[in-house]
């Protein structure tokens, strides 16, 4: 499991039921004996968001707009050096 993950959202459910959240370490444990071959199991967390103001060494700030792990806005946002999109407020 992502550390950033909500607990209060993660759902498992194994053949499309409910299934216990049994935590060991940063993984979820699935019994063998609860599988069978071709057995679906789907994982659900909601990705939160987040920003961050990140200082280059330069001295120059940048903000970061992230969902999760990913980075989905930065400001300001300079072409063509940027692999970011801008930041939703920004007119890039």
């Amino acid at each position: 499991m992502p550390s950033w993950a909500p607990p209060q959202s993660i759902c498992l459910t194994v053949d499309g039921r409910d299934y216990p959240l049994n935590r060991v370490a940063s993984y979820l444990h699935v019994a063998r004996t609860d599988l069978r071959p071709g057995s679906e199991i789907v994982l659900r967390f909601d990705l939160p968001e987040r920003t961050t103001c990140e200082t280059m060494l330069s001295g120059k700030q940048y903000r970061l707009r992230w969902r999760g792990d990913e980075v989905v806005g930065i400001s300001p946002y300079e072409t063509p050096l940027c692999m970011h999109p801008p930041m939703p407020t920004d007119n890039g």
